[in-house]
């Protein structure tokens, strides 16, 4: 019955997605409709991962949970990529890339004066990024070495990886000035950060509730 109304939630979004997708058409690309619109395919995204997580079959090796609580930190760090990547879409919807056109300091200082919305838009999205990164790799961390489940281990270091590209190609979209390649790539792996995590807290539960009988090869 959860995935069915998942489905539906799913068809929901799109058709919001749809309309908003107009909107941004017929209004020339408002900053609030085409942040929502960038939102909103996020969070179908997300479904979609979660939906196609929860019909794998997950088996390979033992599971032992090591009391670390997986699948809650996998959520809370999907929601802060999520928050993260709506705030990256205002910086470009704002034309605020370049608000902040050295790295790492922001225009020569640590923290900027903040006298515009461009500005502040950039720098706290800067912030946040570092807030984000951190978190993510001290996760994957604690999952390599504190789990014994082969695909979760495999998983955080796909999002330790993606992470650190992440970063490197945010520094990259301001050097080259918005380059078109580094910018996109940027988007890219925010979209695929977010998948991971959410796959990550999917795959999780549904393992550990088969503890602990040995599951075999994994499709993930």
């Amino acid at each position: 019955p959860w995935i069915f109304r998942a489905c539906l939630c799913g068809i929901i979004l799109l058709i919001v997605q749809s309309i908003f997708g107009g909107l941004t058409v017929i209004y020339q690309l408002p900053d609030p409709i085409s942040t929502t619109h960038l939102s909103l395919a996020l969070l179908f995204l997300a479904l979609a991962t979660l939906l196609a997580s929860s019909t794998t079959v997950i088996t390979d090796g033992h599971l032992t949970p090591s009391g670390f609580r997986v699948r809650a930190w996998a959520i809370v760090l999907a929601g802060l990529v999520f928050v993260q990547s709506v705030l990256g879409g205002l910086v470009r919807h704002m034309d605020a890339g370049m608000a902040c056109p050295d790295v790492p300091l922001c225009l020569g200082q640590i923290v900027p004066p903040l006298v515009n919305a461009p500005i502040a838009v950039h720098f706290f999205h800067r912030v946040l990024a570092i807030i984000v990164a951190a978190a993510v790799l001290w996760f994957a961390h604690r999952v390599y070495w504190g789990e014994t489940w082969v695909p979760i281990r495999r998983w955080a270091k796909i999002v330790a990886a993606l992470v650190v590209l992440q970063v490197t190609l945010g520094f990259a979209s301001v050097v080259t000035l918005l380059a078109v390649m580094p910018v996109s790539l940027h988007s890219l792996l925010a979209a695929s950060l977010l998948a991971s995590l959410v796959h990550m807290a999917t795959i999780f539960p549904r393992a550990s509730a088969r503890t602990p009988q040995v599951l075999a090869s994994s499709t993930t």
